[in-house]
């Protein structure tokens, strides 16, 4: 996840720079040759080092099709395109679980959980030979530079950042705080610093300025923070605390998912005043309650 979060901004860059066709294009390929890397791993060690690269393909394909939707689609298809993306995303999320307790549990050609990476393989080779027919050629900006030096900063912020929340429950002291503080001000420096001496600004602090911007970003950034970690610990408690299959922890989750999927295709459709964002995510909040009222079930 840091590797994703670290590659989302230069990669934005480059697919301005070269067309988002192709890095995308490059993102899909490295992330099926790190999915074959996991498979195959003999190690713990190289199991972690092919997810690592595995981020950074996922973080060099997200920012092209977000680029591609602005690009094909305006006004209400632009809406509708964003709601179909958040659909998918909601999908995904649910599909995840449970298509990996399936493949693992079913020990598929007897390599076990190496499976659920296998699988991408295939996936992926699919979306390359089709990538050619089903996207055109978009606009790119030749002049449009990266800007590695902010880049490398975040990279190593963010580092910095996901290092003290990892030691802190098993270090403790005084050097989780320490990691903390020396990643948010690296992050600081880099945002800070760029554009300064010709260098090219790889994020404007002037998006700030703008109220929506604003909202959306704290809007964003409180949902990804609170669902994102719960699921993944809710998951983990319902196999560790609760003792179920990872096949019935996946599919406990599909009201969240239902709810996800229609409420960004409400938001998608008729997201023309605020009343609307209110009611898609009044019914990603039914949603959990669904799935609390599921729990003395299972």
């Amino acid at each position: 996840t840091a590797a994703l979060a670290a590659t989302l901004l230069p990669a934005g860059r480059f697919g301005h720079r070269h067309g988002p066709r192709r890095v995308f294009a490059v993102g899909v390929a490295l992330f099926t040759l790190a999915s074959a890397g996991c498979g195959l791993a003999p190690t713990v060690d190289v199991l972690i080092g092919m997810r690592l690269v595995q981020g950074i393909g996922a973080g060099v394909m997200v920012p092209q099709a977000l680029f591609a939707i602005s690009a094909l689609w305006q006004g209400p298809a632009h809406r509708r395109a964003l709601g179909w993306y958040g659909a998918t995303m909601g999908l995904a999320s649910v599909l995840g679980p449970v298509l990996g307790a399936l493949l693992s549990e079913s020990d598929v050609a007897g390599i076990g959980w190496r499976a659920i990476f296998a699988v991408n393989v295939p996936v992926g080779a699919v979306v390359l030979l089709a990538l050619p027919r089903c996207v055109p050629v978009l606009a790119r900006d030749p002049e449009q530079r990266v800007g590695w030096s902010t880049a490398a900063g975040l990279a190593a912020g963010v580092l910095g950042l996901v290092l003290a929340i990892s030691l802190a429950r098993t270090v403790g002291g005084v050097l989780p705080w320490l990691c903390g503080a020396i990643g948010a001000a690296v992050v600081v420096c880099a945002l800070v610093l760029q554009g300064r001496n010709g260098r090219p600004v790889t994020l404007p602090l002037g998006l700030w300025r703008g109220p929506r911007f604003r909202a959306g970003s704290a809007t964003a950034a409180a949902f990804f923070l609170a669902v994102t970690p719960f699921f993944f610990l809710f998951s983990q408690w319902l196999q560790t605390v609760r003792g179920l299959s990872p096949l019935r922890a996946g599919l406990l989750q599909i009201p969240w998912a239902v709810g996800a999927i229609a409420g960004s295709t409400l938001a998608g459709r008729r997201a023309r005043s605020p009343r609307h964002s209110v009611y898609a995510a009044a019914l990603v909040a039914a949603s959990l309650l669904v799935v609390a009222g599921l729990l003395p079930l299972v």
